[in-house]
């Protein structure tokens, strides 16, 4: 489990497969400090019973896949590092949303 991954990793040879659409690139910074531009497309993660739109980078085609905590938690899931295990929220926390209006960003009626 590495919880110090925001986006999710998936070899490239798997998202070609599939022919996800292109986004853009992104800057990231690797494990070991390289500094890389990746290819950006949107792709549904499914876990534990739970779907969401997540973004995903198109790593080497043999690079390790990874799950990347902000799909964990669109999806109500946080990890447990100490025990190295997922656990379900009750709720979705929503706490962004404060923050998001002291930086003048308009929200629709459902916030």
């Amino acid at each position: 489990m590495d919880t110090g991954s925001v986006d999710c990793l998936v070899p490239g040879k798997h998202l070609r497969k599939i022919r996800l659409k292109l986004l853009g690139k992104r800057g990231f910074e690797l494990a070991d400090g390289t500094e890389v531009m990746l290819d950006i497309p949107v792709a549904e993660v499914e876990l534990m019973g739970e779907r969401v739109g997540a973004a995903v980078t198109f790593g080497k085609d043999d690079t390790e896949p990874t799950l990347g905590v902000s799909a964990l938690e669109s999806m109500g899931i946080e990890t447990d590092p100490r025990n190295q295990r997922w656990k379900r929220l009750f709720a979705v926390r929503l706490k962004a949303a404060k923050l998001l209006g002291a930086l003048g960003v308009k929200l629709g009626k459902a916030f």
